[in-house]
């Protein structure tokens, strides 16, 4: 049978001190990874004391003023036809790719009435 040396690699082992010997390869890996931690922590905490719930309400004030939609200016839209319009083109373009692939039927209903 082989002794222990011989399936260690030799920068791991030191034969009069044995395994993985303080200072050595072993123990360098183990304060990196230790560092790397430490570090990484550091990171995550770095901004400590940030209040969220001031950035939330905030965000809702600004949402609150402010619209994200077009329903403040539908009646105006309404007024110059353009649903109107936009109606008619969609069911046009639909009939269309109906006809082209066969699939005529009966249609779609007037939406203007």
């Amino acid at each position: 049978m082989r002794p222990l040396s011989y399936w260690i690699p030799p920068y791991l082992f030191d034969s009069t001190r044995g395994l993985f010997t303080p200072g050595g390869p072993a123990s360098t890996m183990h304060f990196s990874s230790t560092l790397f931690t430490a570090l990484m922590a550091a990171l995550a905490t770095a901004h400590p004391g940030h209040d969220h719930a001031k950035d939330l309400n905030s965000r809702l004030e600004f949402l609150a003023n402010n619209k994200n939609d077009l329903s403040h200016c539908a009646e105006k839209m309404r007024a110059r036809g353009l649903d109107a319009s936009n109606a008619r083109r969609r069911t046009q373009l639909a009939e269309s790719l109906l006809k082209k692939r066969g699939l005529e039927g009966e249609g779609f209903p007037d939406l203007d009435q």
